[in-house]
């Protein structure tokens, strides 16, 4: 289960529970500068888990590739991206239910080339029709955890 530190708890950018009061989604925001791998590693496991990103400048894509010779390539690792400042911040997300009397928390890290994090926050909903609470309660997440219909 995901820990809430104090260095994360100050960046919450906010959240909500639903109306069960059993059920929440909380933001935290990260602005990132180069030393960031080694004071949250630990934190988020950045090194052993996988994270998703989201790119808003063209060749972003091109320039997390680490080019072996011609032929082929492989990407480079988180810590490497943060320090070429590819991953300018990051938004982690906490779901949550409370279920046999215990909290449930999912993380979900999410890198970014920006460090506009309404942008980053809205692109994390972008395609979702309906509002945030429509998004959190019908989440493809909760529903294959939980069974949520």
């Amino acid at each position: 289960m995901p820990h809430l530190n104090e260095k994360i708890f100050k960046r919450l950018l906010g959240g909500f529970f639903d109306e069960t009061q059993k059920r929440f989604i909380a933001f935290a925001f990260i602005a990132l500068k180069k030393s960031i791998f080694y004071e949250y590693d630990h934190l988020f496991e950045l090194s052993n888990h996988g994270h998703s990103a989201v790119y808003f400048s063209s060749g972003m894509v091109e320039k997390t590739k680490k080019h072996l010779d011609n032929n082929s390539f492989q990407y480079k690792s988180t810590e490497e991206r943060i320090e070429d400042g590819i991953y300018k911040s990051l938004l982690v997300t906490y779901t949550g239910e409370f279920a046999f009397d215990e909290w449930n928390i999912l993380r979900d890290c999410c890198f970014s080339d920006s460090k506009d994090k309404n942008k980053i926050l809205n692109s994390k909903l972008d395609g979702v029709k309906h509002s945030l609470k429509d998004y959190f309660l019908n989440s493809s997440i909760l529903r294959k955890r939980w069974s949520i219909t």
